[in-house]
């Protein structure tokens, strides 16, 4: 599984710069915002989730091996 292929399906995030946190801050305000049942939130939380995979890629390989399970309980 690569990052492409877990990609929006819109790809509405090509063109938009994320390392940058004004970027980002205003999306999870909008996720804030929105109802449970809200048609727009699972777009946004998908967009979230994506958006945070390198930076959780990072932290897994960072922290790996450190004597902790790796599946939990």
């Amino acid at each position: 599984m690569t990052l492409a292929s877990l990609a929006p399906a819109d790809h509405a995030t090509e063109n938009i710069d994320y390392s940058d946190y004004p970027t980002v801050a205003p999306l999870f305000r909008r996720f804030a915002e929105l109802t449970d049942d809200a048609p727009e939130r699972a777009v946004l939380r998908e967009q979230l989730v994506f958006i945070h995979l390198p930076l959780a890629e990072h932290l897994a390989r960072r922290f790996a091996r450190r004597g902790e399970p790796t599946v939990l309980p």
